[in-house]
């Protein structure tokens, strides 16, 4: 049916093009055009209908982000345009910034929640299954989920192919955000981040305090408190060989919550990914046993 659907639809969107091109008259053109934006939503309809669940989702989430574009830039220039007749115009000009605020939050939403189908794909690979995404949705952002280590792990991954500016193109690369839900029954606080100029950029006051003689991570500043069972949790031989190969930029421990933020070139693969969320759940595991 939904096959069926589409063809009409291309057919529809034919017809209109044919007529609008050879209308006698001002009615004809109206016509086509009626007819080829008819086709168009026919055929959107049977896209969607035959789509997969992750990309049906990622079409609700853009046709949000769209509409609230448009809204938003409506409700601004209502507002601006309302601001000479103030304060006669007060309502107008409020409307008119509730409007833009609303529709820059759907442009948010729709950016910030897409799902991304070759993660979901890689995580079938590795026993995981699609996250309930969504700002209603229990896993928020989050692509994937599944249990390691009888620990829940979640994985968002943000894809960049490089092409957003065809004169300047760049290499792929993605940035993957790893969540582990630790009981941390000894209640750590746990912040690594590497040795480099970027470090220097943490917000410090912020921050544990640092923490010495740290094994198996040479690389990388370690944070922790309450000391002596953050020093146990995560001093250990392997330490950053857990991620041995990959660019982790931030490990943060909080509360029940261990997010491990990765920022990779190329394309996402079952290889890294898998080596991500099992070092991620390697460490939280840590701080349940310490």
């Amino acid at each position: 049916m939904p096959a069926l659907l589409g063809v009409i639809g291309i057919l529809t969107s034919a017809v209109g093009i044919f007529k609008f091109i050879n209308a006698a008259n001002q009615a004809g053109t109206i016509l086509g055009a009626e007819m080829l934006l008819l086709g168009l939503v026919i055929s959107g309809i049977a896209f969607y209908l035959l789509a997969d669940p992750v990309t049906k989702s990622n079409i609700l989430k853009n046709m949000i982000a769209v509409f609230s574009g448009g809204a938003a830039a409506a409700g601004l220039a209502v507002a601006l345009f309302s601001l000479p007749g103030w304060p006669a115009t007060w309502f107008r000009v409020f409307a008119g910034f509730v409007a833009a605020t609303l529709g820059i939050a759907g442009v948010i939403y729709g950016a910030r929640y897409q799902t991304d189908a070759a993660t979901v794909e890689i995580g079938k690979d590795l026993g995981f299954e699609q996250a309930d995404s969504g700002l209603t949705g229990a896993d928020g952002k989050y692509d994937i989920k599944g249990r390691l280590l009888d620990l829940d792990v979640l994985v968002n991954v943000n894809f960049d192919d490089g092409m957003r500016s065809p004169r300047l193109p760049s290499s792929p690369k993605f940035t993957a955000e790893v969540l582990c839900r630790p009981r941390n029954p000894y209640g750590i606080r746990l912040v690594i981040y590497p040795k480099s100029p970027a470090g220097l950029l943490k917000p410090i006051a912020f921050l544990p305090p640092v923490l010495e003689n740290v094994t198996g991570w040479d690389s990388y500043v370690v944070r922790g408190e309450p000391a002596d069972v953050a020093l146990k949790a995560v001093s250990h031989e392997k330490g950053e060989a857990l991620f041995n190969g990959l660019s982790l930029a931030l490990l943060d421990l909080n509360g029940s919550e261990l997010k491990c933020r990765f920022e990779e070139t190329g394309r996402p693969d079952k290889k890294r990914i898998g080596q991500m969320t099992a070092g991620a759940a390697e460490l939280a595991h840590r701080c349940d046993i310490s």
